[in-house]
């Protein structure tokens, strides 16, 4: 795959707010000093041909972040509760009859 199209998948799967914190252009790149495993090496060069090899370079990619330190952002808490949503039907039911 071309280096631009995984950047892409990476951009996309991240988020915009993760890619504000840290630049990873060239992590294949930087990834390359931490092994010498021939297939990671080629894998990191040519990019993924099959859909096992993309699995392998995900993994490598967060193997990278650890490495350097990088978290993902903490997901919203999305948590409700039964009372609140009896509240919110409650009150959507009060306004239609009005």
């Amino acid at each position: 795959m071309p280096t631009s199209y995984s950047k892409q998948i990476i951009r996309v799967r991240i988020g915009a707010e993760m890619q504000d914190q840290f630049d990873d252009s060239n992590w294949r790149e930087e990834y390359k000093a931490y092994t010498s495993n021939k297939k990671q090496l080629e894998l990191l060069e040519n990019g993924p041909k099959s859909l096992s090899q993309s699995w392998i370079l995900g993994a490598l990619y967060q193997k990278w972040k650890k490495i350097k330190g990088y978290k993902e952002p903490e997901p919203p808490n999305l948590q409700s509760n039964f009372m609140a949503f009896q509240k919110y039907v409650h009150d959507l039911q009060v306004e239609t009859e009005n």
